[in-house]
């Protein structure tokens, strides 16, 4: 028990000087699982198709695209919905897919990966926006 408490401890501290220290500060994503994000510091931008997401929301998403203050959008899923297929073909960004841990084992079956390694590797995809040129 005292592993897993240090190594989500470890984690945890990974993750806030990742944010902390980055040149930018918000994120485009498909949906709102990841909104747990914004207890770290960064601004979450969804365009999961609900009641939240609405054309101002879109104008500011285009924008930023524009301006090159957003280059990814980020995933838990390879295929995703229509506004964001829109915005990757427009716009031209790239999906990026975070690995999500979803099935029992996190699709880590026959690998040497575990919770702390794909976690790890979720921060450094995050690094992507947050520390692009």
């Amino acid at each position: 028990y005292n592993t897993i408490q240090y190594d989500i401890s470890k984690i945890d501290a990974n993750l806030n000087e990742t944010i902390n220290n980055a040149r930018y500060d918000t994120i485009l994503v498909d949906n709102d699982m990841f909104k747990y994000l914004e207890k770290y510091g960064l601004k979450v931008l969804s365009l999961e198709e609900n009641e939240n997401l609405n054309s101002t929301q879109l104008e500011e998403v285009k924008s930023l695209i524009d301006n090159k203050k957003i280059k990814y959008i980020y995933s838990n899923n390879k295929e995703s919905n229509n506004t964001v297929k829109n915005l990757i073909q427009e716009k031209n960004i790239e999906l990026v897919t975070i690995n999500t841990m979803n099935s029992i084992d996190g699709g880590i079956t026959n690998s040497n990966e575990n919770y702390v390694t794909i976690t790890t590797n979720n921060i450094n995809l995050l690094k992507k926006e947050l520390y692009k040129e």
